[in-house]
């Protein structure tokens, strides 16, 4: 066993490495991509033999066969996609006053949700959404290999005993049929709504000016700007500081915070059984964050790396840029200090990986202003719009439906929102649905196909601890796979 997680941790390391470039514009995508597809294979090798892991192998040697067999709809899916952002990001530029908008989901998350114009906000959102006579060929085109493409995974594990990929997926994740994860999310849906509209009827306001997706953001942020909210302006080293106090505090561990240079925190750590190492997080050029193993080649006794924006280390941060750095700081502690202990973290936590990101939003955004009075209206908005984003949580569920439908032999033609929550309408009046999982990647490529279930059950699951566990266990959650997968499995129904 040594010799294995030495074989593990080798690999880890070359994959760190590899990521490490990319983020940093070093390599290009296609030979990041040939060269970490073929690591993937080398540890699923690696760990075939070994029980707790023998699923994580099949599953990347079922992802490996799955490509192999449909490279050509991959790369045609790929290319129609740019075709498409083209068409729209023109459509986009010739609207008066919208020439700065495009299809980077960044540009326009700002702008559905910064824009006080509501025929803007239409114009913008049917342009994306509409199937109309400039992109109606090529959205056909999409349509029409999408559909190809899941049925060649539902083929292939039709062939290994399973009904569909979607089942694959719910059995290999949560050891749960499809109909378990689709009634519990139903459920939660439907207390979601229960909780928008108690909001609306506490500030004598109608629930419907929320569902059109349009306008949506623009009614909420207008509701928070009404009530003066506390307000959010934090450099990234407060935002730092405040959370590792909190572990020093609250855990056995120590967290010494270093700010080495312009682009680069370290984040020193010591624990109850004398192990140090540290955490790295790193200014990056690109329009992302990620947070991934990390490896002494990339930076001295370092186990995960953060990588954050330029913008996130060199201006104030507002709620958006606190709830994204919180969430990948939980990643950067979960990653880190369940590597050092050994075992394979994307196999472990493959059911929960998000639970510790999400925990830290609510454990961290109530810090915030846990010594700032909020009066009841405030309170109520900010645990159902800032917290707890109730709107952006039934979307989430909304897509995990789709995801659902598309994995189990739904076409996309065939994807109504009349019955999209396991038969019943979905909250929001989409005028189309087709066009949604075009512009949902994790639906088409990235390891998530077929499982996007798992973040809203994984929000589920950190909002419940969130309000149960005491502070002197929260570091356990971040660390143990085993608690955190029994707190998943006896969630589900």
């Amino acid at each position: 066993m040594e010799f294995i997680m030495q074989n593990i941790n080798s690999i880890h390391s070359e994959m760190a490495i590899l990521h490490d470039k990319y983020i940093l514009e070093q390599i290009s995508h296609n030979n990041f991509f040939l060269t970490f597809s073929q690591l993937e294979k080398k540890l699923a090798d690696c760990v075939i033999h070994i029980p707790n892991w023998e699923g994580f192998a099949k599953d990347i040697y079922i992802g490996h066969g799955i490509y192999n067999g449909n490279v050509n709809v991959f790369n045609e899916i790929k290319n129609l996609k740019n075709i498409i952002r083209f068409l729209t990001d023109k459509l986009l530029s010739d609207i008066s006053g919208m020439n700065f908008i495009s299809t980077d989901k960044h540009h326009l998350k700002s702008f559905f949700s910064d824009c006080n114009n509501i025929d803007n906000l239409h114009i913008a959102y049917e342009v994306k959404h509409s199937i109309n006579d400039v992109n109606k060929e090529v959205l056909n085109k999409i349509f029409y290999l999408i559909d190809k493409m899941v049925g060649a995974r539902n083929y292939f594990v039709q062939r290994l005993g399973y009904k569909d990929f979607a089942s694959y997926k719910c059995n290999y994740l949560f050891n749960k049929d499809p109909e378990n994860v689709k009634n519990t999310l139903e459920i939660y849906y439907h207390k979601l709504i229960s909780s928008l509209k108690a909001l609306c009827d506490h500030f004598g306001i109608d629930v419907k000016q929320f569902t059109d997706p349009a306008t949506f953001r623009m009614y909420q942020k207008n509701l928070v700007n009404r009530l003066s909210l506390p307000c959010f302006n934090f450099h990234l080293s407060e935002i730092l500081g405040l959370i590792f106090t909190y572990f020093n505090k609250h855990s056995q561990a120590h967290f010494s915070i270093e700010h080495e240079s312009m682009n680069r925190y370290v984040i020193r750590v010591s624990t109850h059984n004398d192990r140090s190492f540290c955490f790295v997080i790193q200014v990056c050029q690109i329009q992302c964050t990620v947070t991934a193993i990390s490896c002494d080649e990339i930076f001295d006794s370092s186990v995960s790396t953060t990588y954050l924006k330029s913008a996130l280390f060199h201006q104030p941060l507002g709620i958006a840029e606190i709830k994204t750095v919180v969430h990948e700081i939980g990643h950067l502690i979960s990653i880190g200090m369940s590597s050092i202990n050994g075992g394979l973290y994307h196999s472990d936590f493959r059911a929960t990986i998000e639970i510790p990101s999400q925990l830290s939003e609510h454990i961290f955004l109530n810090e915030l202003v846990c010594n700032t009075a909020m009066n009841e209206s405030q309170k109520m908005v900010f645990d159902n719009f800032i917290c707890m984003d109730v709107l952006d949580e039934m979307r989430q569920i909304e897509f995990a439906f789709i995801d659902f439908y598309l994995h189990s032999g739904v076409a996309i033609s065939d994807l109504t929102p009349e019955k999209l929550i396991n038969g019943s309408p979905c909250f929001f009046n989409y005028p189309t649905i087709q066009t949604k999982p075009v512009y949902l990647e994790h639906i088409i490529s990235g390891g998530r196909e077929g499982a996007y279930s798992l973040y809203p059950l994984n929000n589920i699951v950190a909002h419940s601890l969130s309000a149960t566990i005491p502070p002197t266990c929260i570091l356990d959650y971040y660390t143990n796979a085993e608690m955190l997968n029994n707190a998943i499995h006896s969630m589900i129904i």
